[in-house]
């Protein structure tokens, strides 16, 4: 495992077909997982990363993961763990977009973001 690729714990402790759920997982493909999710203890496994967010964004991020852990339950029968599943997810979605975003807009944003602490 190394700290460049997160998915490498979950090629190391998935079963069935790791290089699909990997690719699900950074978004790089757009079929359904139909195995279940790796068994990892995030906590012991995976690095931690401590994030100090305003209010308001804290609480957006807490009902998109109650939304979007309830529409995987309904749609596809699985469970969304906030650790294990929610937050990577943030992550690596957050990173893609970011990718893709000229400093400016990422500025605008941020902007936004903190125009209430002003």
């Amino acid at each position: 495992m190394t700290d460049d690729n997160p998915t490498d714990i979950v090629d190391d402790q998935a079963t069935g077909d790791t290089t699909e759920y990997s690719k699900v997982w950074m978004n790089e493909s757009k079929s359904d997982i139909s195995s279940s999710p790796p068994d990892v203890d995030v906590k012991s496994e995976w690095g931690s990363v401590t994030v100090y967010l305003p209010e308001s964004l804290r609480n957006e991020l807490e009902l998109t993961y109650r939304k979007l852990g309830y529409e995987c339950k309904q749609s596809h029968g699985r469970d969304l763990q906030k650790l294990r599943d929610f937050y990577p997810l943030v992550f690596a979605m957050g990173l893609e977009s970011l990718e893709s975003t000229d400093s400016e807009d990422a500025l605008s944003v941020l902007d936004f973001i903190l125009e209430d602490y002003e």
